[in-house]
């Protein structure tokens, strides 16, 4: 779990955000981009974003400090780590974009800061059942 760092951690939901997915596999994913940003930034909450977009089903999350250039273009690559020391093994963004692809989605960095982070993830909506159309 997140143990004391869930303390640095707000969630903002806004509308009907539900995919069709994987719980486990889905939680797993947003899990590991909140670890990320608890390990990698700078003291300061981490705010989870989710809501209805055009685009789908978004899910943001945000933290303090920046990506450094060199470091970007492998971001979501296996065994890519910029923080050894911290005990990463470089799967966490590779097993984000993994299950994110897996569920018809998009992970992206959407920002490299500074000043915040924000990588973003973009998954189709589920779909409404027949019984709650037009009720």
């Amino acid at each position: 779990g997140l143990g004391e760092d869930a303390k640095r951690v707000r969630v903002e939901a806004d509308g009907d955000a539900r995919v069709r997915g994987d719980a486990s596999w889905l939680s797993r994913g947003v899990l590991n981009l909140v670890d990320n940003a608890l390990v990698h930034s700078e003291p300061g909450p981490v705010v989870v974003r989710v809501a209805r977009a055009d685009a789908g089903v978004v899910i943001e999350v945000e933290s303090s400090g920046s990506v450094p250039k060199h470091v970007r273009k492998n971001l979501f690559r296996r065994f890519v780590t910029t923080r050894p020391d911290k005990g990463g093994s470089g799967l966490g963004l590779a097993i984000v974009r993994a299950v994110t692809e897996s569920h018809g989605g998009r992970a992206e960095l959407a920002s490299p800061g500074p000043p915040s982070v924000v990588f973003r993830l973009t998954l189709p909506p589920a779909r409404r059942k027949l019984s709650d159309a037009d009720t």
